[in-house]
C-alpha cells in the first residue's frame, strides 16, 4: 500500500484498505490497487515483512503493536485549530466511547 506523504489519522486507514483488490480479477481489471508491503529498515527492526495484512494496519493506526496488538501510544485527542466550532463536546463524548466497554478496538463506524 503507498501511503501519501500527508498524515493520516484513526480511521482514514479504512479508505486505504479498502482499495486493496481481493484477487487477480479486480486488480487487473483496475478495481483494486496491489496490497501493500512493509519496508524500510525499521519495520526489519520490529519484525515486520512481507504483505501488509488488514489487520496489522488497523492496529498500528490505533496506537498498537501490529504484530501483537500491545497499546504503544493513547490516542491524541485534539480538534483542528482552523475549527470554528467548539470541540470540546465532541472530544468528551469520544473519550467516554472510548473508555466504554467495546469501544473503538476492533470496531468499524459500520459495524455499530
Amino acid at each position: 500500500m503507498a501511503l501519501g506523504v500527508t498524515p493520516l489519522r484513526v480511521g482514514q486507514e479504512a479508505y486505504w484498505l479498502d482499495q486493496i483488490a481481493h484477487d487477480r480479477c479486480e486488480y487487473y481489471s483496475g478495481k483494486g490497487e496491489s496490497p501493500g508491503w512493509w519496508v524500510g529498515s525499521l519495520a526489519e527492526r520490529v519484525g515486520l515483512e512481507g504483505v501488509a495484512e488488514e489487520a496489522a494496519v488497523q492496529r498500528l493506526f490505533a496506537g498498537q503493536d501490529p504484530l501483537t496488538g500491545e497499546q504503544r501510544v493513547a490516542p491524541l485527542w485534539r480538534a483542528d485549530p482552523r475549527s470554528r466550532v467548539d470541540a470540546w463536546p465532541l472530544q468528551a463524548a469520544l473519550r467516554e466511547f472510548a473508555a466504554s466497554p467495546g469501544g473503538f478496538c476492533g470496531q468499524r463506524a459500520g459495524d455499530r
